[in-house]
């Protein structure tokens, strides 16, 4: 496949997903202060919300540009893995839901009438210093494999700018398509 149709065919499936003013903000937001600012605001535009089921997070804005920019990533050595991203953070977000049960069962157990209160402050201290702790490095683990790829495309200044002029060309296209479906 090459380029050109790869970028028309992008933006016609961004122009059938995202609503034209969301188009309009991210081209902006792209073409004045870059890449990474863009996927910052689509993050928190479109809310990614993490799961343990990668097709449900396959469905989601956030995650569908992801997608998309992985598609264009093939046009150069700096590779986006989708899937690896989203079975990393699937896994990720697995385990953090598991800590999650064990410290709601030990913060049950805490109110469990026998329990001493000596007992019940070593929970309380276990909790705080090892379940919680453990549970705030994976989320953050979680972000910095959302964020690796931008990261690592903002290492290579020729990579990052072509990125750029592909992601303008793409949201410039499916704004014509938006604009050709309003009419």
């Amino acid at each position: 496949m090459n380029l050109e149709s790869e970028i028309y065919r992008l933006s016609f499936e961004l122009s059938e997903e995202f609503e034209e003013n969301d188009l309009n903000k991210l081209l902006g937001i792209l073409a004045s202060d870059g890449v990474y600012a863009m996927w910052v605001y689509a993050k928190d535009k479109f809310e990614c919300k993490f799961s343990k089921n990668k097709e449900e997070m396959k469905k989601q804005k956030c995650f569908r540009l992801l997608e998309i920019i992985s598609n264009l990533s093939k046009f150069s050595s700096k590779k986006l893995e989708y899937y690896t991203v989203l079975e990393e953070i699937a896994k990720l977000t697995d385990d953090i839901d598991k800590l999650k049960e064990e410290i709601d069962k030990l913060k049950k157990s805490q109110n469990d009438k026998e329990i001493n209160e000596e007992k019940k402050k070593k929970i309380e201290e276990y909790i705080k210093d090892i379940k919680e702790r453990e549970k705030e490095i994976k989320e953050k683990e979680r972000n910095q494999i959302l964020n690796k790829y931008f990261q690592d495309l903002a290492q290579d200044l020729n990579k990052l700018l072509f990125m750029k002029d592909l992601l303008e060309k793409v949201f410039i296209y499916a704004l014509y398509h938006a604009k050709a479906k309003g009419d």
